[in-house]
This record gives structure tokens, sequence and C-alpha cells, in this order.
């Protein structure tokens, strides 16, 4: 059986738990914002774009409404009705201009005194109670309204599927004297659902109470003539035909499918409008995948520090073993830090890792059972340990690098002001996040004599120190001054304050005292002792003053340069 080395094993278990949480983060992200797309298409986009086809529809209607009116009430039609229907040419020289002045595929008036069902290419027929065909007419003349939409055939024009406005009418004393009224083609109307379809860019159509669609869209004709033959959709029948606006939601070829229908009244059919969400979630899915890529490219990075860290420390290793002078207490030393580091891997990344896969673990398993904003509060969580860790884990990458090697710093003539600078600009948004204020309010260039790298890490852990220990709504100032040849960097918080035994244990490289922040960030309780031999060995001083609730001052100096540089 193959046995793993530590370091293997290490590196495995990392790897590991960086791949996880990285992807169980972008998966979750991806869920919960595909559920906020659903949610939204099926409150909000298919319900809205259901009222203004309806609206818009009703106001099409409106136009053969108000012709079928202003017939009802010409006082030329009631007059001839009135007089005894003398003259066929007249009433269909009326109607005929009717039609053509108004564009509509047919007009007619029908006599509740002779039953005659004038057209204007002549009398159609008589209407009787006893023809099925002739319904209508006696629905109309029972009902209580002024008019009502039928569709029916119509036997004026080859029977074609027509929409009937027809209009009740009535002599000057108010007594119901026939219908009149026009038709317009459904052709006509599936022109407009067309018109709405290419709007709305979601498929738009019409079915009658048996189910039957009787108004595709141009492009869809030829393909399914009836609900229950479209994929899925065979189950939700009746409750699309229950004459009630209902939102629907089913699966079909991969796709989740949205549905919004509602009756309309007008012609006793249902208004259907689709769409699936294969287009609003193909972004969405890109962003996963870039997200995974990403988040794969972090771990390669991480590892790659880690193994960048036990590869040195195995290097340091075995020069040690190698010099004979001083072999035994440079070992001793070695061997001090190894523990050291092992101690900081066991106790301080243990905590952000036992906290991730805890949160993971709620999330696998109660995920689904969850509400969104849950779902987000935990993924979030769940970002946050991982960044905790990796913040950890660059902390230790810089104290064992100290540790290890001899610090040999490369003086050259920097400006400090622009490292301050850079470094409150880097910090900005973690104190916003935080409700700090941050005030650095700049200052002319101040030339010293140092490593640019180490004085850059010693603004950044100062700096981040006093974000960590400062609670929500406090403050943080930096300022730089001159005295005896020294630049000097104040950073000064009103934090928790450290007290006096504890400030000292910090300074202090033998000791390791980790402290939490105000918001639960960790650290590995090296920082402050690797600040103090990084300004002494570029030949400054470390002071540092607090005291517990009246928040801490850090100050360093830095030899200026001889020659200030302009």
């Amino acid at each position: 059986m193959l046995r793993l080395s530590k370091k293997s094993r290490l590196i495995v278990y990392l790897s590991l738990l960086l791949v996880a949480g990285f992807s169980l983060t972008s998966i979750l992200s991806y869920q919960v914002s595909r559920s906020a797309i659903h949610d939204g298409i099926m409150r909000n986009q298919l319900p809205l774009v259901g009222d203004n086809v309806y609206s818009e529809i009703q106001r099409d209607l409106l136009r053969p409404v108000f012709i079928s009116s202003v017939m009802a009430q010409d006082t030329f039609l009631r007059d001839w009705v009135l007089e005894g229907e003398q003259g066929e040419a007249q009433i269909r020289r009326y109607l005929k201009e009717i039609q053509d002045r108004y564009q509509t595929v047919t007009s007619f008036f029908v006599s509740d005194k002779s039953k005659t069902y004038y057209h204007f290419s002549g009398i159609l027929k008589t209407v009787s109670s006893e023809a099925e065909r002739d319904a209508w007419y006696f629905a109309v003349k029972a009902m209580d309204g002024d008019y009502k939409i039928d569709v029916d055939f119509d036997a004026a024009n080859s029977d074609t599927v027509t929409i009937f406005v027809n209009y009740k009418m009535r002599d000057y004393d108010g007594n119901f004297i026939g219908v009149t009224g026009v038709g317009l083609t459904v052709e006509a109307v599936g022109e407009l659902i067309e018109r709405y379809q290419d709007r709305f860019q979601r498929r738009i159509y019409f079915a009658d109470m048996s189910g039957n669609i009787v108004l595709p869209a141009p492009t869809d004709k030829g393909a399914d003539r009836d609900i229950r033959e479209i994929p899925g959709m065979k189950p939700h029948v009746d409750q699309i035909l229950s004459n009630k606006i209902n939102s629907i939601q089913y699966e079909s070829d991969g796709d989740t499918i949205f549905v919004s229908t509602r009756f309309i009244p007008e012609l006793n059919w249902v208004l259907v409008v689709q769409q699936s969400d294969s287009a609003a979630i193909g972004n969405l899915r890109n962003t996963l995948f870039v997200n995974l890529a990403i988040s794969l490219f972090v771990t390669l990075v991480v590892l790659a520090l880690t193994l960048y860290a036990i590869n040195t420390f195995s290097d340091a290793l075995v020069k040690a073993a190698k010099t004979e002078k001083d072999a035994n207490s440079r070992l001793t030393r070695i061997n001090s830090q190894k523990d050291k580091l092992l101690s900081i891997i066991g106790h301080d990344l243990r905590a952000p890792f036992t906290a991730f896969l805890g949160l993971a673990e709620i999330l696998g398993s109660k995920a689904k059972d969850m509400k969104p904003a849950d779902v987000s509060v935990y993924a979030n969580d769940v970002l946050k340990s991982g960044r905790t860790a990796y913040g950890l884990l660059e902390s230790l990458l810089n104290w064992a690098n100290v540790q290890w090697e001899d610090l040999k710093p490369q003086p050259e003539q920097i400006d400090i002001a622009d490292i301050v600078h850079l470094n409150v600009a880097l910090f900005a948004s973690i104190a916003e996040r935080k409700e700090i204020q941050l005030e650095w309010h700049g200052c002319p260039a101040v030339w010293i004599t140092a490593d640019s790298n180490m004085s850059n890490l010693i603004v950044r852990n100062l700096i981040n120190n006093a974000i960590k220990f400062t609670e929500q709504g406090g403050s943080i100032s930096i300022d730089i001054s001159k005295a005896d040849g020294m630049a000097w960097v104040t950073v000064k918080d009103t934090g928790i304050g450290i007290d006096s035994e504890h400030l000292a244990s910090l300074l202090r490289s033998e000791h390791k005292l980790s402290m939490a922040g105000t918001d639960g960030e960790m650290g590995i309780g090296m920082g402050l002792s690797l600040c103090q031999e990084m300004v002494i060995v570029n030949g400054g001083e470390l002071e540092a003053k607090s005291a517990l609730g009246e928040g801490s001052e850090f100050k360093f100096s830095l030899p200026l340069a001889e020659v200030q540089s302009t």
C-alpha cells in the first residue's frame, strides 16, 4: 500500500480543501442566481408580457367595437328599419361603404322584425332559432349588455373563421330592432400575435377551451396543434383551461420552461405566454465556468507557494546539516522554527478550514431546502473562511521566509509617502466594509534609504493590524514626520487595544500570541515581531503604545536619504 510523506499529505489535503471550497462556492452562487432568475421570470416577466398582450388585444378590438357602435346609432339605418326595410340596394350600399371605409372583412345587419341577414353582397339568409349556426343572434338579443364578441365561421366569406363584434340596435324608444356589426379575420389577429412575439421575444399563442391552438404565429404553422402535444405540457392542461391566471413551470429536453396563462373572456380563449430559461441561464453558466477556472488558477498558485515554503525549509535543513561550524545550534534553531511552523499550521490554519468544512457540510446537505437568501449567506461565509485561510497562508510564508533566510536588505532610495499611499488604496475597500474611517491626507515625497519590499511589508502589516483590531465605526489615522535624520510613519487606531504584557509578547519573535480580530479575522501572531526585525535591519526602530479599550499607536523610523530626490 502506497504511503505518502507528511509533505505529500499536506499538499493533497490542501488541494482537496481548496478545490472543494472554491467549487462549492461557485456552484452555490450559480444555483442562487439561477433561482433568482427563475423567480423573476415567473413572478414578473411573463405575467407582465401577458398583461401587455392582453391590453393590446383589448385596444385592437376597441376599433371594431366602435365601428359597430356607430352603425347601431346611425339614424339612416334606424329609419330604414322602422320604415319597413324598403330598398335592398340602400342597405347593401350602406354596408359596403362601412366595409370599405373601415377596412373590415365583413359588415352586416340582422333585422329582428323580418329575421333577414343583410350583407353588402345581398340578403344572405333568414335567421332561425332552430338553426344551430344562428344561435349567436338570439344570444345577443337576450344578453343585458350592448355588444358581444364571437369567434365563428363567416358564411359570406367561404366559412372563414372570423371574429365578429355584434352590437344591439334599438329604435328611438330603446326597443330592440336588430343586430349590426363587423368582422375581423382570425389571420388579422394572428398578425398582431406575430408582432407581439417579435417584440417580447416569447412564444405567444391562443388555445380554445378544448386545448386546440387556434392562433399560433405564422412561424409555428405545421407545429403543435394542441397544447397536449407540446412536450411536458399535458399534465398542466386542466390548470391552463381553468379560466384563471396561472403560472406553470416544467422541464423539457433539459430546459426549464415557464408558462403564464390567462383567460380572455371576450374571445373565450386562453392566452399562453411561454419562455425557456436557456437564453437567460446561458451567460450565468459561462460565468460559472470562468469562476471555476479562476478558482483552479488560485489553487495552483497557493499550492506553488506552499511547495516553495516547504522546499525552502528542506533546503535550509540540508544546508544546516552540512555546515560544520555551529551545526548543532543552527539545526536546533531550524528545528525550533519547523516545530513552530507545524504548530501554526495545525492550530491557526485548522480553525478556518474547520469552519470552512462545517459550512460546506451544511450547504451540501441542506441547500435544497433553504431559501435562496439563506444559501447566499452560507455561501458568503464559505468564501470568507477560504479568504481567511489564504490570508493566513500568505502571512505564514512571509514569516517563514524571514526565519529561514538571513535578513539581507537591499537599500535603495525610495519614497515612503508613495508606499503609504499605495497601501491605503489597497486597504480602502476592506476598511469601508467594516465602516472604519481610514484617514490619510497625503504629503510631499519623503525619500528614505531602505529595502523597498521590506518597507512595503511593514506598512502593509501595520495598516492590516489596525483594521483587524478596530471595531465597526472606528477610525485609523496615518501620518509621516521627520526628526533627527529619520522618517517616522505613525499608524494610530481607536481599536480594542492590547495590554502591556501581551504587547511585549507580540514584539518578541520567540513567543507567539494569535488574536482574533473584531470581525473574527485570524492571524499567525508573528506580524509585529516580523515588522520589528525588518525595521531594525534597515537601521530604524519600532515603537508601540496601547491600552485595552483605548486603541493602539505603532510608529517606525527609517533613515532619510542623504539627498532628497525631487
